[in-house]
């Protein structure tokens, strides 16, 4: 069986992340499910790999900024900027666990828009 097949059904957004480990350079998350996403820009990093990223969410309850804890589990270079498939670990807080789920769920029931979002 492959391991890097998916479980959960990946949502399309645009969250602009605000901080992670990797590069100065900005990079978007592209999509993501309640157990990982999908982050693009330029770098590198190979699989295995930590990769701890602070973004904003958007559940109805109100925008919440979350850190978390990830595992590279997969790279793709496209020209000058690579796709990281990124598994998460552990969350900063627990109030920040819920957030992203609400979130993921409110996708999942259609009550957010699935189309791509602005973030800023």
């Amino acid at each position: 069986m492959n391991k890097n097949l998916r479980i959960d059904h990946r949502f399309s957004v645009s969250l602009y992340v605000e901080r992670q480990d990797l590069v100065d350079s900005p990079i978007l998350i592209q999509n993501l499910s309640e157990n990982g996403f999908l982050v693009r820009g330029p770098i590198l990093a190979s699989p295995g790999s930590t990769f701890r990223a602070t973004f904003r969410v958007h559940p109805k309850a109100g925008e919440m900024r979350v850190t978390v804890l990830g595992k590279v589990m997969h790279c793709r270079v496209e020209s000058s900027d690579c796709d990281l498939g990124i598994k998460i670990m552990e969350f900063a807080s627990l109030a920040e666990q819920k957030a992203y789920v609400t979130y993921v769920n409110e996708l999942k029931a259609g009550v957010r828009r699935t189309e791509t979002e602005h973030s800023s």
